[in-house]
């Protein structure tokens, strides 16, 4: 029996991209992650908590205790963006969840975020 086969990926419309995350602020307001791109500078990602509100919302988060997490997995239909899924480690006292600075303005921060700007 041949298990042998090729995707023609030239057809396929969907497209994800993976990108390890480095920390995560987790604030009232939504999810600021810091990660690392494809040429490994870091960079900052806003992520307004209503993305990760309901079933069919735009972002998810997925606890794990596998050694691979944190990541991110960034989902691409018909080449736009459309859903992020954020792998974050179960245990809250993970280095990675990084304390909060009180006395920046959050609010303003995530307020109208339409899309997820991210640098690759």
């Amino acid at each position: 029996m041949n298990l042998n086969f090729e995707i023609d990926r030239s057809t396929s419309n969907v497209y994800v991209r993976s990108l390890p995350i480095e920390e995560v602020y987790v604030t009232r307001y939504g999810y600021r992650v810091l990660y690392r791109s494809g040429n490994g500078r870091l960079h900052y990602a806003n992520m307004p908590l209503d993305w990760f509100g309901s079933a069919a919302g735009r972002g998810t988060v997925i606890y794990s205790d596998n050694k691979a997490v944190p990541f991110m997995n960034v989902v691409f239909i018909d080449g736009e963006q459309s859903h992020v899924n954020l792998f974050l480690p179960r245990n809250r006292q993970s280095l990675v969840y990084r304390p909060i600075d009180r006395t920046e303005d959050w609010q303003a921060r995530f307020a109208g975020i339409d899309s997820l700007e991210l640098r690759y």
